[in-house]
């Protein structure tokens, strides 16, 4: 199994900065089923190649295929003019690893216990934790995408996930709308370079 998945994100780190500082100069490569593992080696090993396995027969083997980030997928369903239930569950997907790199970059503090997060554990202390930092390392207002995005659970559950019934009258505007400003809100917080969560620093 995936090795990785015995250990938590913060071991993860030192692993992949690891693997950056004592082995710059080996051919390595990684293997993993966990997204958001893939998505944190972005920044360290930004000059990283990296493809998707979306096959696999006795015949032939592995097909690999470019890696289409989650981001980009949304932006792409978006662009295509997809129907509500196709850019709700692409957005479903980025909006899930965002949120779980965004609160570890900017170090939010979570609740505890045994239960699940859900979107709304994540999506609250995110915003709040923007607020606070907003002004001490310069980042832009966030407050109109904050109010563009609303409360994100009904697209991500209702139309992207579970697909009730009575989610299939939303229009397809207001999803499109809501999908445009999550792009923008993962924009506005991104490295342009490794397209990787920033991490704010305290000035010297």
């Amino acid at each position: 199994d995936d090795i990785i998945m015995s250990i938590d994100m913060g071991h993860s780190k030192r692993l992949i900065e690891l693997l950056r500082d004592e082995f710059s100069d080996h051919q390595i490569l990684i293997f993993s089923h966990n997204e958001l593992f893939m998505r944190l080696c972005r920044g360290p090993l930004n000059q990283a190649k990296r493809f998707d396995i979306n096959r696999w027969r006795l015949e032939d083997g592995p097909r690999l295929v470019p890696h289409v980030s989650d981001v980009a997928y949304l932006r792409a369903t978006l662009e295509e003019s997809g129907s509500q239930i196709q850019i709700a569950s692409a957005m479903r997907i980025a909006l899930d690893d965002f949120l779980v790199e965004a609160t570890g970059a900017l170090e939010v503090s979570l609740r505890s216990g045994t239960r699940p997060l859900t979107v709304s554990d994540y999506w609250g202390p995110l915003r709040k934790k923007l607020r606070e930092v907003r002004k001490a390392f310069g980042l832009v207002d966030l407050e109109p995408i904050f109010k563009r995005i609303g409360e994100p659970e009904f697209f991500r559950n209702a139309l992207g996930a579970h697909l009730n019934d009575w989610a299939r009258d939303a229009e397809l505007r207001q999803v499109q709308e809501v999908a445009q400003a999550l792009l923008d809100l993962i924009d506005a917080l991104s490295c342009a370079h490794c397209r990787a969560v920033v991490r704010p620093r305290l000035p010297n």
